[in-house]
């Protein structure tokens, strides 16, 4: 009788039983651990460079600064994260980052949700946070609000990539789907402590939504669903300040 090969997962698959049938071409922890120390080495130079230049720190400066040094950081990681997802194990653009296979209108009613929660998260935190914070400060003047909203729209793929198309993936191949949400998650809404430092309604709010969208990862096994979320809910967030400015 011939042999039987092992199935194979699709590409970018989590496996919601924490089994990973595909280990020699995925990324996976070692990939991570090198990946993090390179895009925290390249961050810690390009801050290094950037505060001695301007002599100051991005916290101190003016919202165009925040935007280039955000920009540029994540135009880094994009390239780190690229070359050890897709090109290291010979994947498409598509392929290791799990962007196939999942039909446009599922797409769309991720996009609507992620619009719905940006539009209760916006009510939340008026509500009962305070306006302390990086992101806070942003919101205070057109100029802020306008980067802020530039953020909005570049930003999200890239954390998306990074933590949701890189990170999660890599803890999955070794631990298992429940680590790999639950370290993903909490990693991100750490990342996003210093923009809201002292909101802690606001933080509460990231963190949470950092959750939603890490299992949206796991159970669609494809990184379109929070993508299409991330995107329009930070888009509509950064709408809504402006409006009521």
């Amino acid at each position: 009788m011939p042999e039987v090969p092992p199935p194979v997962d699709e590409p970018g698959q989590i496996s919601l039983s924490g089994a990973d049938t595909g280990r020699s071409s995925s990324v996976n922890s070692h990939d991570l651990l090198v990946g993090v120390a390179v895009v925290w080495g390249a961050e810690l130079a390009l801050g290094t460079v950037a505060a001695g230049w301007m002599s100051t720190s991005a916290l101190e400066a003016g919202p165009e600064v925040i935007l280039t040094l955000t920009l540029a950081s994540n135009a880094i990681t994009f390239f780190i994260i690229w070359g050890l997802v897709c090109r290291k194990y010979g994947k498409s653009f598509l392929e290791g980052f799990a962007l196939e296979g999942m039909p446009p209108w599922t797409v769309v009613v991720w996009a609507v949700f992620g619009v719905v929660t940006a539009a209760g998260a916006t009510v939340l935190i008026a509500t009962y946070a305070n306006d302390r914070g990086m992101m806070a400060d942003m919101g205070k003047t057109l100029d802020g609000l306008t980067a802020a909203l530039v953020l909005a729209v570049i930003v999200p793929p890239f954390e998306e990539f990074y933590y949701r198309g890189f990170i999660q993936p890599a803890l999955n191949h070794d631990f298992g789907t429940f680590t790999a949400v639950l370290v993903t998650a909490v990693w991100f809404g750490v990342a996003h402590s210093y923009q809201l430092l002292g909101n802690w309604v606001a933080l509460t709010v990231v963190a949470t939504m950092g959750l939603v969208w890490s299992l949206m990862r796991a159970k669609s096994r494809s990184l379109l669903p929070p993508l299409a979320a991330h995107w329009c809910y930070n888009i509509t967030i950064a709408i809504i300040q402006i409006a009521v400015l």
